[in-house]
């Protein structure tokens, strides 16, 4: 009889050799023969139920399947993920295609946005701003007072404020030479021109198009 560490750790470690050796045996008979072939400074009792604890543990990570006392050895599962199909890899490639179209367009809108309110710097009512309050009301107008005096008004003709600013950027219309511009002055922009997919064909510098 070989005496063995008492530790939990050495105790797995010889259940897992022995086991994977008997492939198949009754827990009974199993565990009868590791006491008989190894000694561990503590009780019997403590000992068989130590042996319990071992294989049930092995038993729930599927290395071991037990069915009416009888012990199986499976060995160690394998977990590698099956590699994804050419479909589950085309969808994921369209789903991000459409992120990122989506916040190039957001980004372009934004740009040409700038430009555009820059050469009006002197005529303010040329401007369009991109809202930055979201109001829910029940009536077609809100009133902000300030305390400088200033008042904000703001107008729909529905019963909700458009909620997103691509809503409201997506019906203005911006010049070609604008979009050109800012396509040229943005690097991340220049890399999305197929992706953006805008018709330019027969347009000048000062038609005006939608992005």
């Amino acid at each position: 009889m070989t005496h063995a560490k008492s530790s939990l750790k050495d105790l797995t470690k010889i259940i897992f050799d022995k086991l994977s050796e008997r492939k198949q045996i009754t827990i009974k008979d199993f565990t009868s023969y590791i006491m008989s072939q190894y000694s561990i400074s503590i009780p019997e009792p403590s000992f068989r139920r130590r042996i319990y604890d071992v294989i049930s543990v092995f038993t729930c990570l599927g290395y071991a399947e037990k069915n009416e006392g009888n012990l199986t050895w499976l060995g160690k599962p394998s977990h590698s993920p099956k590699p994804p199909s050419y479909d589950q890899i085309h969808k994921r490639v369209l789903s991000k295609e459409e992120v990122l179209k989506h916040k190039a367009r957001m980004l372009l809108l934004y740009k040409a946005l700038e430009i555009e309110n820059s050469n009006f710097h002197q005529i303010n009512d040329q401007k369009a701003y991109i809202p930055f309050i979201y109001v829910e009301c029940p009536t077609d107008s809100i009133t902000i007072e300030q305390n400088n005096t200033n008042t904000l008004k703001m107008s729909s003709s529905k019963d909700m404020i458009f909620l997103s600013p691509s809503e409201l950027l997506e019906k203005k219309t911006f010049h070609v030479s604008t979009i050109y511009q800012a396509l040229n002055e943005c690097p991340e922009l220049s890399q999305c021109k197929e992706l953006l997919n805008i018709d330019f064909s027969n347009k000048k510098g000062d038609d005006m198009v939608y992005i």
